[in-house]
């Protein structure tokens, strides 16, 4: 058996929403990926820094750039009218140093170019846009492991 694919969604994680949406993706590519992929989700990684009601940022960023680099893929959430800056430095911090890098835009919005996202987060292996209203989350997963098998070393 070949061992699963880490697989890391990077995004942000302020609202329900965002939250819920990262947990639905998950859950949609690990059933998609039928047991090909692991997904480790950032909500459940920041839970390890807190204590009480605070959080540690500095042992919680040392985490997210250790993760950033140890995963075979990292998917990075790009919606909103300009994308999460957090986001976008794990991001950056994994363009520069390697790995498949699976950008997603489920936001309609274009940039000032016309393009999906500002030009500096053109650096992704792939980006998967899908805006359409009628679009699901089992979709997007579809494209995202179709985008993972087209870059992955077999």
């Amino acid at each position: 058996m070949k061992p699963r694919i880490t697989t890391l969604i990077i995004g942000p994680l302020f609202t329900l929403a965002e939250r819920d949406f990262n947990v639905a993706l998950a859950t949609a590519l690990e059933r998609q990926g039928r047991g090909r992929l692991t997904v480790t989700l950032p909500q459940i990684e920041t839970e390890k820094f807190r204590k009480g009601d605070q959080d540690d940022l500095e042992a919680t960023w040392r985490d997210r750039e250790s993760n950033v680099v140890n995963h075979e893929v990292v998917i990075a959430i790009l919606d909103g009218a300009d994308c999460d800056s957090g986001t976008c430095y794990e991001l950056g911090y994994r363009v520069c140093t390697g790995g498949i890098t699976i950008g997603v835009r489920t936001d309609f919005r274009q940039s000032e170019s016309g393009s999906p996202v500002n030009a500096m987060l053109t650096g992704v292996t792939e980006m998967v846009c899908l805006s359409s209203p009628e679009a699901t989350v089992v979709e997007l997963a579809t494209r995202i492991i179709q985008a993972i098998d087209n870059h992955r070393r077999l």
